[in-house]
């Protein structure tokens, strides 16, 4: 057995070899292995701090300058405390390093915990710290293992931001959804409904926990529609494309109550948990459309008391320009019944007929406005028809104001009459005339003008080429009451004695049947410009007015039928075909014109003469019925109006001719004697 002494003076020559070794070991290894401390220590992310026992700083790596904003220079042997903790901590950490001092215990080693730190700046900022016990040459030293948590803090609060945020976004989401006044209806891939707002409740009647989980077509969309929404969610699945999505369109409806409803819908399409959904949101616009029916209704009855309100003016006007007329006719008729004077007579007679053709006149005018007026429209020149009357324009305006024409050359034709184109431009220029005060000008303009798609007055005028007439001047101007009223009949601001109002009213007819347009610019004080658009026409035009046809008759013995309601005018039309010889059968209606056709009159009947417009009858019919049993039966038509005086199918293969009221005895046997000598 061998001697404890001898084992215990075996170990402490052990432990002296060893630390023997060690030593050699450390001295052939020591400046590699400072260099590997230190480099750990440099490259370290976290800030490096070593203290000794009196609290100095021995060690103070690259990231602690940066983070503490000193270098290592300034704090190696200084106070760490007075530089690194902040006022308000000191106190413990001296309290901490006497205790571990005196007990070998510290509360905050090897522990990882958050404290606040304090920059060179003065300002601060939250770490993470650990302190760890070691020894350096046999004294108590202390390293710090420091890092700066500012952006962990500021993204721990703003996680916990999003965090509320994204409860107050769920709870604003299901206020808004709730508070909306649109109903919201969400549907998933199958179309079930997995969101249905309050909203939703009371527009179609049905609580959500009754439509939640159910097929959104059958509870929501009428019968006649689920077909083509089935077609629409199959459409989108296959192709990805939906025509009414992300659009706001007017569908039907149906309540639970199962009434169909007019509503403004959008859809819009969204991913929830990477599956397809789809989001409804939907307005009931059941009151709008009411709204909208009733606003229409409104203002047609406001277009009929305006329109009544014309016909009115419309009537003043006519009965009180009529009434002088007839003063005239009636005056002057009753005084040749009074004499046998032939100067005297023929003198009246001239003034009842003076009369009888301003009443003409004044019907034409009328006819005009109302689009009524019988007219053949035909090519026109509208350069020539300007130019050829500019004497007359001069005579028509005071000679202080200065007529200018600026036509331009080459023009194409425009649809209407040469005496309706030279009516126009004498009314619009007189119109001007009365518009200027003393002197002034007067500048009539003709050019082929190119209006796009963008550039048309309105949307009944097709883009295209245009031949504008322009009349404008440098007189007072309008205001805009007097621009809204200014193509009413009888409607004028002249002088009382100086104008009908019947002027630009005729002007705004003849516009209209040529296919035209009109515009007018107009400022108060500035003068006026009236800018009248014609079609322009491939066709060439007339140049020349035509010649009046020549009344040339002679009487004739054949028989012919008078169809007209109107007593008078029946028996006028009969008086002069008997002066002339023909034999004249009267009817007052289409009835007893076939009564006599038919039954009454057995002899030929060369020719009808029949108004086209009577009670129950259209003279057109008439003409084709007695043509079935008199197929060599000719027709003479004669109207006020021009309104479907159109013959075309309505009469017998051979074409009617026509003949306008009012007309005179001449042009009336000279038609007759026409038609029976040609057909």
């Amino acid at each position: 057995m061998s001697d404890p002494t001898d084992r215990t003076n075996e170990l402490v020559e052990e432990v002296a070899f060893l630390r023997a070794r060690l030593k050699e070991l450390e001295e052939a290894n020591g400046t590699s292995g400072l260099l590997r401390r230190d480099a750990i220590l440099q490259c370290s992310l976290d800030c490096i701090v070593t203290i000794d026992s009196d609290g100095l700083i021995i060690e103070f790596n690259r990231a602690a300058e940066e983070t503490f904003g000193y270098t290592r220079n300034e704090v190696l042997g200084r106070k760490m405390a007075e530089l690194l903790i902040p006022p308000a901590l000191r106190d413990a950490h001296e309290q901490g390093m006497k205790h571990y001092f005196s007990t070998g215990e510290g509360p905050v080693l090897n522990k990882r915990i958050e404290i606040t730190a304090i920059r060179s700046s003065g300002q601060e900022f939250p770490v993470e710290l650990t302190v760890a016990p070691s020894q350096i040459e046999d004294k108590e030293a202390f390293t710090a293992f420091i890092r700066d948590i500012t952006e962990l803090k500021e993204a721990n609060v703003t996680s916990r931001l999003l965090d509320n945020l994204l409860l107050a976004s769920a709870a604003r989401r299901d206020a808004i959804l709730q508070c909306s006044l649109d109903c919201i209806v969400t549907i998933d891939s199958d179309g079930l409904i997995i969101e249905f707002n309050r909203a939703a409740e009371e527009t179609f009647g049905y609580t959500r926990n009754e439509v939640l989980g159910r097929k959104m077509a059958e509870l929501l969309i009428p019968p006649a529609l689920r077909d083509a929404h089935e077609q629409g969610m199959k459409h989108y699945f296959s192709t990805g494309e939906g025509p009414v999505l992300n659009k706001r369109i007017e569908i039907t409806a149906i309540r639970s109550s199962g009434q169909e409803f007019p509503v403004e819908l959008t859809i819009t399409p969204f991913q929830i948990e990477d599956k397809e959904a789809f989001t409804a949101f939907i307005r009931d616009i059941t009151e709008r459309k009411r709204a909208a029916e009733t606003l229409r209704e409104t203002e047609h009855q406001l277009r009929e008391a305006h329109k009544m309100e014309a016909v009115g003016k419309l009537a003043g006007g006519i009965a009180h320009d009529f009434n002088n007329l007839l003063t005239v006719v009636i005056g002057s008729s009753e005084l040749i019944q009074t004499t046998n004077d032939a100067v005297v007579i023929n003198e009246l007679t001239s003034e009842i007929q003076g009369a009888a053709q301003r009443a003409a006149q004044l019907t034409k005018q009328l006819l005009t406005f109302s689009r009524k007026q019988v007219t053949e429209l035909i090519a026109v020149d509208l350069n020539d028809v300007v130019s050829g009357s500019e004497e007359t324009l001069r005579q028509l305006i005071p000679a202080e104001i200065e007529l200018v024409l600026d036509l331009e050359l080459d023009l194409k034709a425009i649809l209407g009459t040469r005496t309706q184109v030279d009516q126009v431009t004498m009314n619009l220029v007189v119109n001007s005339g009365n518009a200027i005060e003393g002197a002034g000008q007067i500048r009539v303009i003709t050019k082929s003008i190119e209006l796009s798609s963008s550039e048309v007055l309105s949307s009944d005028m097709a883009p295209g080429e245009y031949i504008l007439l322009r009349v404008q001047d440098t007189g007072c101007g309008m205001t805009e009451e007097v621009k809204s009223r200014i193509f009413e009949p009888f409607y004028t601001t002249a002088k009382p004695g100086e104008g009908t109002g019947l002027g630009l009213a005729t002007v705004y007819g003849i516009v209209l049947e040529s296919g035209g347009f009109m515009h007018i610019d107009s400022d108060v004080g500035h003068g006026t410009s009236f800018s009248i658009y014609f079609p322009a026409l491939d066709s060439p035009a007339a140049t020349k007015a035509p010649q009046a046809e020549a009344w040339n008759f002679t009487g004739g013995a054949e028989t012919v039928l008078v169809v007209e309601d109107e007593d008078s005018v029946r028996a006028l039309v009969s008086r002069i075909l008997k002066s002339e010889g023909y034999n004249v059968l009267e009817a007052s209606s289409g009835p007893q014109a076939v009564s006599i056709s038919e039954q009454t009159y057995k002899g030929p009947i060369h020719l009808l003469i029949s108004d086209i417009l009577m009670p129950n009858t259209d003279g057109r019919d008439l003409a084709h019925q007695l043509s079935r049993a008199r197929p060599e039966l000719k027709v003479l038509l004669i109207s006020g109006f021009a309104e479907n005086v159109s013959t075309e199918g309505r009469t017998h293969d051979k074409a009617a001719r026509f003949l306008a009221k009012p007309f005179v005895p001449a042009e009336l046997k000279t038609l007759v004697r026409s038609i029976l000598d040609k057909g």
